[in-house]
């Protein structure tokens, strides 16, 4: 958990770009923790993960391994809507990425010796 987020019901959001061998910040955005929380009908603290952006609609795609969840943003950083995952399918939902064909991957860390980590592809 980011300390800034810590007593907050926002979480930050930092769009970065790498120029000339250095890092530089384009935008810091706070994302209303509480439109989340009522699209997954949850009170528990959301935290993300891992994000990706849609090559073509440009709307962004976090991940919540904790929250087992998926929050779909616009290219504004509005949230638009919420998917909660299934346990069993998603044991650590840890990565998320799109291909050049607009699949989605997600990889699930094994979680414990006795499980296996997962690779899970999506296409439209």
């Amino acid at each position: 958990e980011c300390k800034v987020d810590k007593s907050q019901e926002s979480v930050s959001l930092y769009e970065l770009a790498l120029e000339n061998n250095a890092v530089r910040l384009v935008k810091e955005v706070k994302l209303d923790e509480g439109a989340v929380k009522t699209l997954l009908g949850n009170k528990k603290k959301w935290r993300p993960s891992a994000l990706a952006q849609h090559p073509q609609s440009q709307d962004w795609y976090i991940l919540s391994s904790v929250n087992k969840s998926i929050v779909v943003l616009d290219a504004d950083y509005k949230v638009k809507s919420a998917y909660k995952l299934k346990h069993k399918d998603y044991t650590q939902p840890e990565g998320i990425a799109f291909d050049f064909q607009s699949s989605l991957w997600i990889s699930n860390e094994a979680g414990d010796k006795n499980a296996d980590a997962t690779l899970l592809k999506f296409t439209q």
